[in-house]
């Protein structure tokens, strides 16, 4: 399994956007509550004081004593760390409504994670006693992630007029050409026996995000088989060529009233989690959620027009990614690979 980053070509770092937290390294004070954050449920017993430069937190557990910053918004990931200087009894927790235990402050030195947020209706990022505590901490930052790093099953692109997976190796299609559309090297399967087999880098179990632009040319009058495996499918079915997913070897189909249009360029995503259920978006924005597909079964054989006698036309960029995809990781793919596709 190969490492990338999510719009990120092969090495480049995790991207993320610029400081929100106000005052995370406690420079400034007033009345010995730091600037830039709130602070609640203060009192004798449960405080919060300047300690050489950095927060010191002290609770008795008669109160919850808490700092926090309303930075946060919705459907949106971060990058949280926060240095503890000194843990003399106790621990604090770094947490939002939506995760409690995010980030366990019990131990002197650095501290980082990954807040992943839904829809929440309270903004704030706190930094929370657990129980009697007395702990110091310093540098604390939260940052958007932009850019994700994520585990890459498959890749295969035809860009460089070879058809190449992502670790540049070059994979023999059956009956399969490379051509010129407008400004993409694209991979033209002719409905009757094109198909590329990739082995089986996954049996496509779990959580997982497909990718594929795709490009029509014909309905076959057959079911159109873009992807799949002996378990997994994503198709169009006959008569109307309508949206056809299995998770589960077809036990369990899932169709809904889409139709892939001919000749037009079409970005398709299906990220389904791991108990089958999927949410589809083309072109960056969703077209059905939570639609089951069956519980994931271990598959082989991973094949790009699974049923060789079924799609005419065109793909490209077809990835298989080990992860749920965002619904705004989903928005920014199309926003930045739309323009190849003359979109």
């Amino acid at each position: 399994m190969s490492k990338r980053y999510r719009d990120l070509p092969s090495g480049h770092k995790e991207q993320l956007g610029p400081e929100l937290i106000v005052n995370g390294d406690f420079t400034n004070w007033t009345a010995d509550d730091p600037d830039g954050w709130g602070v609640a449920d203060e009192d004798a017993n449960n405080y919060v004081t300047e300690s050489s430069g950095a927060c010191r937190i002290v609770s008795n557990n008669t109160a919850s004593i808490r700092i926090y910053q309303g930075i946060l918004s919705d459907n949106k990931s971060y990058r949280v760390t926060v240095n503890v200087t000194d843990a003399t009894t106790g621990s604090l927790t770094v947490w939002d409504v939506a995760n409690p235990t995010l980030l366990l402050l019990d131990f002197v030195g650095e501290k980082t994670a990954i807040l992943r947020r839904g829809v929440v209706a309270n903004a704030n990022l706190f930094i929370i006693k657990t129980a009697a505590c007395d702990v110091t901490i310093d540098n604390v930052s939260v940052k958007e992630i932009l850019v994700e790093e994520v585990d890459e099953i498959l890749n295969i692109s035809a860009q460089s007029g070879s058809i190449l997976d992502r670790w540049g190796n070059t994979l023999t299609p059956t009956d399969m050409t490379v051509y010129k559309d407008g400004e993409v090297n694209a991979m033209y399967f002719d409905g009757a026996t094109s198909k590329i087999s990739a082995g089986t880098p996954d049996t496509l179990v779990g959580d997982k995000s497909f990718i594929i632009w795709v490009k029509g040319h014909k309905y076959s009058g057959a079911a159109t088989y873009l992807i799949g495996n002996t378990q997994f499918a994503l198709a169009f079915n006959t008569p109307d060529n309508l949206l056809s997913i299995t998770s589960d070897g077809g036990g369990t189909i899932a169709n809904d009233a889409y139709t892939l249009p001919l000749d037009i360029w079409t970005l398709i995503i299906a990220v389904r989690n791991a108990a089958g259920l999927i949410d589809f978006y083309v072109n960056g924005e969703i077209v059905y959620s939570a639609l089951d597909t069956g519980t994931p079964a271990a598959g082989t054989d991973i094949i790009i027009n699974s049923e060789p006698t079924s799609f005419q036309g065109t793909m490209n960029d077809i990835r298989i990614v080990d992860g749920l995809l965002t619904a705004q990781e989903c928005s920014q793919l199309f926003s930045s690979e739309s323009a190849r596709y003359l979109l």
